[in-house]
């Protein structure tokens, strides 16, 4: 299950199928801009379509025999309990799940789902003005929960100098 398919989850979405995974689930509600071609895997036939749909489209162009579920839905936003309850029960099925939506709200509530259906979770973050990044994991059983893993990181940051990407401005628009 990969969440947010913009820069990283682009990119994630057809490493994993050049490497062999054959089965996907796709969450985004966003559409492609002009705009978000610069950081995106997609090329420019996918502007106006939403990220979700234009990347199972390129993940078909990898390998015909994929397994690919689309949801377009924004995870931790105002959605209907039963859109939100039914996206999170398809999230939990999933033997990995990658959070590449870089949002703090999205990231606690898929360390949840985690941590009950007890799946690995990774996240990965691009910094405003692609000024660096992280990128973590946690395993069940093996490493601490994601909040746990994710708070060592942030604790770890503010011990260092501060990064020139506070300077830079965000890619969110209102």
């Amino acid at each position: 299950g990969i969440i947010g398919l913009g820069s990283i989850g682009s990119k994630v979405a057809l490493s994993l199928a050049r490497s062999g995974v054959r089965r996907f689930l796709l969450v985004d509600d966003d559409l492609l801009l002009p705009e978000n071609i610069c950081r995106n895997e997609l090329s420019w036939a996918g502007v106006g379509i939403h990220k979700a749909e234009a990347v199972r489209e390129a993940l078909s162009l990898v390998a015909p025999d994929l397994e690919i579920g689309v949801r377009i839905h924004r995870v931790a936003d105002q959605e209907s309990a039963v859109a939100a309850a039914a996206a999170l029960k398809d999230l939990a099925a999933c033997d990995l799940l990658v959070d590449a939506t870089a949002n703090a709200e999205v990231f606690l509530r898929l360390a949840a789902v985690a941590r009950m259906a007890k799946r690995p979770l990774c996240w990965g973050e691009v910094f405003a003005g692609g000024l660096g990044g992280l990128i973590a994991r946690a395993r069940p059983g093996i490493d601490p929960n994601p909040v746990a893993v994710r708070n060592a990181i942030l604790s770890y940051l503010e011990t260092q100098p501060p990064a020139p990407y506070r300077q830079a401005g965000g890619y969110d628009i209102e």
